[in-house]
């Protein structure tokens, strides 16, 4: 995986917008051919391309270029987890689930209990449709099995980029359903659906984020949420700038909201979420999380999640600052909860 996440995905995508795709939007026709040009088609080839290549050496199916549901009708389907990909209509701002499950979320849409035209749809496309970046990929056109427009699909972001919210909801109707409990321990999930059989085993909500976080404002459990924030003096400049702010600051406050509600239904136990974010570094270049995963930031994880904990960086070395620190520990939780052996830094004062 750390591999296909390394392969540069953004060179074709530019390749084909400055050329064929250009000049099949300058045509005035709808055929498969013209269709054949979209960029949107040369990230999802990547995709697939990069993946058929990192899995070509562990003898791993071909998923990517394959339907959603064929992923999950494989014999050992148990073993894979859940997935479920948010997406957006643009056309009116309506929220869209694609999923190997059938949720009915309340206020979402599930684009597989549609009747739409939407045979073909790969798992590329569906993880492209979650993802579709503003210009750099086209809205997504779906149509109805009669071959009428339904709408254009857009990032997932554009209602909540973190995916909080899905998960919230979705542990909602758990709850809902009798299916996880809340206890002082945190979520637990039920034996039977009355919750009288006891438990399985406790519900952990991990929450990965890799924009760079100062701590404690980027954390959920930290000692001083809200700090640091200053009101605009106003003025005539606020004017102008206030508005445009609102719009762009709506964005991440909603995902801090979504992100909160999980953390009131994760309760205070300790092993009940765990925050993997992304530490800001003081005069020191941030780890490349964008486009394709640098060999700097690929050593990092590595060292993170496979190494001996004696020689690991995030496991012995002095936290570079609280944030780091907050991820150091966290990293040790994870790997507590999933049954890995731990061994204490030194260094870290994790409560």
């Amino acid at each position: 995986m750390l591999q296909m996440l390394g392969e540069d995905a953004l060179s074709p995508v530019v390749g084909k917008m400055l050329f064929p795709d250009l000049i099949g939007r300058a045509l005035p026709l709808d055929n498969a051919f013209v269709r054949s040009l979209d960029r949107s088609l040369a990230l999802e080839q990547a995709w697939e391309q990069d993946w058929a290549s990192a899995a070509k050496g562990c003898r791993l199916p071909q998923i990517w270029e394959h339907p959603l549901a064929d992923l999950y009708a494989q014999s050992d389907s148990t073993q894979l987890p859940a997935l479920l990909l948010n997406t957006v209509r643009l056309d009116d701002g309506q929220r869209i689930a694609q999923s190997n499950l059938r949720l009915a979320l309340p206020g979402v849409l599930d684009l597989d209990a549609l009747s739409l035209d939407i045979d073909r749809l790969s798992l590329s496309g569906a993880v492209h449709n979650s993802a579709r970046f503003p210009f750099v990929s086209p809205a997504g056109m779906v149509k109805r099995a009669d071959g009428t427009g339904w709408g254009h699909l857009g990032d997932g972001g554009y209602y909540e980029a973190s995916g909080a919210a899905s998960l919230a909801d979705v542990l909602d109707k758990l709850l809902a359903q009798g299916l996880i409990n809340k206890t002082d321990a945190g979520l637990q999930a039920c034996v039977d659906a009355a919750c009288t059989g006891g438990s399985r085993g406790r519900v952990v909500i991990v929450l990965i984020d890799n924009q760079p976080t100062s701590y404690p404002r980027g954390w959920l459990r930290s000692d001083a949420l809200g700090t640091g924030f200053s009101a605009n003096r106003g003025g005539f400049l606020a004017e102008i700038a206030l508005p445009v702010s609102g719009l762009l600051n709506t964005r991440p406050t909603l995902a801090w909201n979504s992100q909160m509600r999980l953390a009131l239904l994760a309760g205070s136990a300790p092993q009940g979420l765990i925050e993997l974010r992304l530490p800001a570094y003081v005069n020191q270049e941030q780890p490349s999380m964008n486009w394709w995963l640098s060999d700097a930031t690929q050593r990092l994880m590595r060292e993170a999640l496979y190494s001996p904990l004696d020689r690991a960086r995030y496991l012995t070395q002095r936290p570079a600052n609280r944030a780091d620190q907050a991820l150091l520990c966290n990293l040790q939780t994870m790997r507590s909860s999933i049954g890995l052996p731990s061994q204490p830094n030194e260094h870290l004062q994790c409560p």
